[in-house]
């Protein structure tokens, strides 16, 4: 977890499935409801750094999860960064 400006960025990483636990889910929901926290849902090996999809928790809801890889990945913080430096 990292946090800029009073916003958090969590990268939760799963290698063998697509999707999170139904508590992990619920959870993600809750915390990002509030705006104040951005889940990041990696798919592949974190081990490796190998992605094949990404995702998103942020107001309570999880986008779709697209197709990835690592520089996607990396894309998707650096354009998180330079919102959370907006925020007041």
């Amino acid at each position: 977890i990292v946090e800029i400006n009073g916003r958090g960025l969590m990268l939760e990483w799963k290698t063998d499935t697509n999707k999170p636990t139904t508590g992990q889910r619920i959870m993600y929901e809750r915390l990002t409801k509030s705006e104040l926290i951005t889940v990041i849902l990696v798919v592949g090996n974190a081990k490796t750094m190998e992605v094949s999809h990404v995702g998103t928790f942020y107001k309570g809801k999880q986008s779709p999860l697209k197709s990835a890889d690592l520089q996607g990945v990396k894309d998707r913080i650096k354009k998180w960064v330079s919102w959370a430096k907006r925020q007041s």
